[in-house]
């Protein structure tokens, strides 16, 4: 299984999570990192990324909305659960 996505979550100085997702977006398990020498770098690359970013409202509008809907290809409709958490019917 390939790991298509990893959020890293903070909780201080001292603690965080590295949080991995595969290629559908489900959750394949997490790592809990307690050393501050590893975690201090992460916080401040974080909080300096996030200085630099701009209003998410501004960013959908202008990179989002304009998109055409998904398309759910064959591959990842397998991947998906025979229950839609939407709908709630079960498809076959």
């Amino acid at each position: 299984m390939a790991n298509a996505g990893t959020v890293f979550v903070v909780l201080g100085p001292a603690l965080l999570y590295e949080v991995r997702y595969d290629e559908i977006g489900a959750h394949v398990g997490a790592r809990r990192i307690t050393d501050p020498a590893l975690v201090g770098p992460c916080l401040a690359a974080i909080e300096e990324l996030y200085g630099r970013g701009e209003d998410v409202r501004a960013y959908v509008e202008r990179e989002v909305a304009p998109l055409p809907p998904p398309v759910i290809s064959d591959r990842t409709r397998d991947l998906l659960p025979g229950c839609s958490h939407r709908t709630g019917t079960f498809r076959p």
